[in-house]
C-alpha cells in the first residue's frame, strides 16, 4: 500500500520545483533554469534523477552533427528514484517486481504506444507515437524528459526495471542505451558460443560488445580503434586481438576465412567498408554506429551476393533487451565496465562537462549527478 504523505514528501521538500540544464543550441549552449512540478497524474511517474551520463548521441547534438529541437533537456542514460506515482501508473517493472516510492530504477530511452503499425510488427523503437527521452522541447515542468535535470517524468509505454542498490551508478547509467543496444546487436547477429567476432570501434558500445562477447565464450575477439588507451581497455575487457585500423590485415592470420560476426559501432563509412571486407562468406555484419550522416560509400551488390552476407542495421532496441542488459550488468561478466564512466560533474557544471565530452578522448563516459 502506498503512503500518500510519503508519496509526495520527496518533492514537497523542494517546494515542487526542479532545476534543469536547458540546451538552447550549439551557439547558445546551456542555461540552468527552474521549473514548477505539478503532482503526478494518470499513468505518469515522477522520478528524482540520481545520475545521467553523456552519450555519444548527445555529443552529436552538442557538436551540431545531429539536429534536435530546442530548447531541450538532453540526456537519456538516466537512473533515478521514484518520487511519485500517478493514480493510474503501472507499478510493476519488466521483471515482475512491484515498484514503490524510493525504488532506484532505470527505464527505456523511449516510450512506445504498443498499438501502431510498427509496434505490432515488433519494432517499438520506431513507434509512430514515439517519445524519446532527452530529445524533446521543454516549455514547462511537464516537459522534464531528460536526464540533465533534478527530476524527470516517466511516461506511459516506458519499460522500467528496478535496480539493486549494489549495482553502481557507473554500471547502471549506460544500461538503457549502450548495454541494451549491444544486447540487441548480439541477437541480430545470431551470435553463438565458439564463433569469432570483430568489433569496430572501442567507445562505450564497442567496449561493451567486447565484454558481452567474452561472457558468451567467443573463440576470438578482435577490436579495432585508432586510440591506444581504448585498445588497452578492450584488451582488459577480453579482446585477444587489438589493432589500429590503419594496420589491420585482412584476411587476418587468426581468421583466414574472415570473421563470423562483425559489429560496427563507430559510424564511420570507412569502418563499414572494412567490416564488409573482413566478414567471412556466410557471415553477419551488424551496423550500429551510423546514427549521423558520414560520407557516402560505394557498395557493390556482388560483394553481398557472392559472400552470402547477412547485413543488419540496428537502431535502439526492444523492451526485452533492457532486461537482458540489467541482468548482464548484475553478473560478474560485467566486471571492468564500471571504469568506463570515469569522471562526474554536478548539474551547475554542465558546460564544463559538455566541453570535456566533446573535446577529450580520455573519458569514455562523463557523468552528471544533479
Amino acid at each position: 500500500m502506498i503512503d500518500d504523505d510519503r508519496n509526495c514528501s520527496g518533492v514537497e521538500r523542494l517546494n515542487r520545483t526542479s532545476k534543469a540544464a536547458v540546451f538552447h543550441g550549439i551557439d547558445r549552449g546551456f542555461n540552468i533554469e527552474s521549473f514548477d512540478l505539478e503532482k503526478a497524474t494518470g499513468k505518469e511517474i515522477l522520478v528524482e534523477v540520481l545520475a545521467c551520463t553523456i552519450c555519444g548521441s548527445d555529443i552529436h547534438t552538442l557538436k551540431g552533427r545531429r539536429k534536435e529541437p530546442t530548447p531541450s533537456i538532453l540526456g537519456h542514460e538516466i537512473i533515478g528514484r521514484i518520487a511519485e506515482f500517478g493514480d493510474e501508473a503501472h507499478r510493476i517493472d519488466a521483471r515482475g517486481v512491484v515498484l514503490q516510492i524510493g525504488d532506484r530504477i532505470t527505464w527505456s530511452l523511449a516510450a512506445s504506444c504498443n498499438e501502431c503499425f510498427f509496434c505490432k510488427r515488433d519494432l517499438p523503437q520506431k513507434c509512430l507515437q514515439l517519445l524519446k527521452y532527452g530529445h524533446s522541447v521543454v516549455q514547462s515542468g511537464k516537459d522534464l524528459l531528460g536526464g540533465m535535470s533534478e527530476y524527470c517524468w516517466v511516461k506511459p509505454g516506458t519499460t522500467l526495471v528496478k535496480l539493486s542498490d549494489q549495482l553502481s551508478d557507473e554500471l547502471a547509467c549506460p544500461a538503457n542505451c549502450a548495454t541494451s543496444t549491444m544486447m540487441a546487436a548480439f541477437e541480430a547477429a545470431n551470435f553463438h558460443e565458439g564463433e569469432s567476432i570483430l568489433i569496430l570501434g572501442a567507445g562505450m558500445l564497442g567496449l561493451t560488445a567486447v565484454a558481452i562477447a567474452r561472457s558468451r565464450k567467443a573463440a576470438q575477439i578482435a577490436c579495432l580503434d585508432f586510440l591506444d588507451p581504448r585498445l588497452s581497455m578492450a584488451s582488459e575487457l577480453g579482446a585477444n586481438i587489438i589493432c589500429n585500423p590503419n594496420l589491420w590485415k585482412y584476411p587476418h592470420p587468426s581468421e583466414p576465412y574472415g570473421w563470423d560476426v562483425v559489429i560496427e559501432t563507430s559510424g564511420a563509412t570507412k569502418a563499414v567498408e572494412l567490416g564488409m571486407e573482413s566478414v567471412r562468406q556466410g557471415g553477419r555484419l551488424v551496423l550500429v554506429g551510423s546514427v549521423w550522416p558520414d560520407v557516402a560509400m560505394q557498395l557493390m551488390p556482388e560483394q553481398i551476393v557472392r559472400k552470402c552476407l547477412t547485413i543488419v542495421g540496428l537502431h535502439n532496441y526492444k523492451p526485452r533487451h533492457l532486461v537482458e542488459a540489467v541482468e548482464f550488468l548484475e553478473s560478474p561478466a560485467a566486471k571492468g565496465l564500471e571504469k568506463l564512466v570515469s569522471i562526474w560533474f554536478d548539474l551547475d557544471s554542465i558546460s564544463n562537462a559538455a566541453q570535456l565530452s566533446c573535446e577529450s578522448n580520455e573519458h569514455i563516459r562523463i557523468g552528471l549527478r544533479p
